[in-house]
């Protein structure tokens, strides 16, 4: 069960940067679109 428990741990924390990822690379577009 611990072992399970880390490995939802260590997808959430992907998850979570993953998003970060996706939002900042999708406010440089804007910001690139903005721009040109």
């Amino acid at each position: 069960m611990k072992v399970v428990g880390s490995i939802q741990s260590d997808l959430n924390s992907w998850v979570d940067y993953y998003l970060f990822v996706l939002n900042a690379v999708f406010r440089l577009h804007i910001i690139l679109l903005v721009v040109m």
